[in-house]
């Protein structure tokens, strides 16, 4: 059979979580089990969601939607360049990383990666708030897909609840991220 290499990629990370060829082996050989296999290479993501995608609403409009009892001053149009390829609205899985330990953005990227995922968008961040509205009130959840420069600062999208508000914010890229927070990926 033929992969496509999103397949091998994918594949790949699950040989690497299982241990290498010698953790397959042992899963074929009927020592390891199937939720074992699960618990290993799934390690990571808490949740995942089927999210429509709104690709003709601006991200102002979006936060709108989303009735954020907070926006971030800066918040518009203006910080974000992003390519919009369909004029309409689809569907993507979009889950939930959680790492349990402090970490630093590439190195949450890079184990997205590892796994077949990427990091959200502000847009699909903001989707995912809408179809979830009470998703981020539990824990904060970021957006590591697309970096902001305001006034040299780089920045990402969080939204999040303070004071028993919705907030929708921006945290510094470079940072070491605290264990509670949560970071939105795309399947690749």
């Amino acid at each position: 059979m033929i992969y496509s290499k999103k397949t091998r990629v994918m594949v790949d990370a699950m040989i690497d979580r299982l241990g290498g060829l010698e953790g397959v082996k042992r899963y074929l050989d009927g020592e390891i089990t199937m939720v074992e296999v699960y618990k290993k290479v799934s390690n990571f993501i808490s949740s995942t969601f089927k999210v429509i995608i709104y690709e003709k609403l601006t991200l102002e409009e979006l936060a709108k939607k989303g009735k954020f009892g907070w926006i971030t001053g800066n918040f518009d149009d203006r910080y974000f360049s992003e390519v919009i390829k369909a004029k309409q609205k689809h569907k993507k899985k979009i889950a939930i990383f959680h790492f349990n330990k402090k970490m630093l953005s590439p190195a949450i990227i890079a184990e997205m990666n590892r796994v077949g995922f990427r990091p959200a968008t502000p847009r699909e961040l903001l989707c995912l708030a809408i179809t979830k509205p009470d998703l981020h009130r539990l824990f904060p959840v970021v957006a590591l897909g697309y970096i902001c420069n305001i006034r040299r600062i780089q920045l990402v999208v969080c939204i999040c609840e303070r004071f028993g508000r919705s907030n929708l914010s921006f945290r510094h890229y470079i940072r070491c991220w605290p264990v509670g927070y949560r970071f939105a990926a795309v399947q690749i």
